[in-house]
């Protein structure tokens, strides 16, 4: 019962179904729960301080701030004491109260500060929120080709979550190299934006190996074979273009950096 996160109540009701006798007390089961728990952390601790040893992940609590109070914020508050480790980058969303607390508190004091490195995750959804709200913001008005900004083959739903995925790829494979990283970006802008008689490949990977198949086809001296598809019209791609321009900006990708994982230093 307790493996699929059931309690007493739950354990009373399936003996009386099956025809079995009733099970232990609420006090013994109590005491069950109780030794169930210390052996749990006790391996917990154990598993944790071997991980510590190797620089592995050894922590991922949720930290929530309420009413103004930090809570559950104990990683950076007992990694000293528990692994003999000091956590140097906070992982997180663009709201910085937690962070500022974490910031002011000290928890190693005045010779290591705290950074702040946003979480690619929350980032990568910035560009689907803010594709949504250009596309509610134009709504029926004309673009400079005299047509709305969605609608078929322009930016719909489709288009939009994968200018989100693909912008989101950028980061993760470029995490060695913040210019890359800029660059790989602006490759999914330009790339949709291609056409036969204007491609715009210039930052796509090069080679037969590249995602780009107008690239490969470069390389297979095929390119006159190449025929574009699924292009943005080029109204919608200037009007997208300042989201891009914003969302992969310099001081922006450098809080990035690729990192997915809390770092520790002994």
């Amino acid at each position: 019962m307790r493996y699929i996160g059931q309690g007493l109540s739950s354990l009373e009701t399936f003996c009386s179904l099956m025809c079995l006798p009733n099970p232990v007390s609420q006090k013994a089961y109590d005491r069950i729960n109780a030794k169930i728990a210390d052996i749990s952390e006790a391996l917990a601790n154990a598993s944790m301080k071997k991980a510590a040893a190797k620089g592995k992940i050894i922590d991922d609590s949720r930290i929530c701030w309420r009413n103004g109070s930090l809570r559950n914020a104990e990683n950076f508050f007992r990694s000293e004491q528990k692994h003999g480790l000091k956590y140097q980058r906070y992982i997180g969303d663009g709201d910085s109260k937690t962070f500022l607390s974490i910031a002011e508190k000290k928890p190693y004091g005045d010779s290591v500060p705290i950074e702040k490195i946003e979480c690619v995750g929350h980032v990568q959804k910035r560009m689907g929120s803010r594709l949504r709200k250009l596309k509610d913001l134009w709504g029926e008005k004309k673009l400079s080709d005299g047509k709305t900004i969605g609608g078929k083959g322009r930016l719909t739903d489709a288009i939009m979550s994968k200018l989100t995925t693909f912008y989101g790829n950028a980061i993760r494979a470029n995490s060695h190299n913040v210019n890359e990283m800029r660059q790989a970006v602006w490759a999914v802008w330009a790339h949709t934006s291609s056409t036969d008689d204007e491609p715009k490949h210039w930052f796509c990977p090069k080679g037969k190996n590249s995602w780009c198949k107008y690239n490969v086809s470069v390389h297979n001296n095929t390119v006159n074979e190449f025929s574009h598809k699924n292009t943005l019209p080029k109204a919608v791609s200037e009007v997208i273009k300042p989201v891009f321009k914003d969302l992969s900006h310099l001081k922006l990708l450098r809080c990035l950096g690729g990192k997915l994982k809390m770092l520790m230093s002994h």
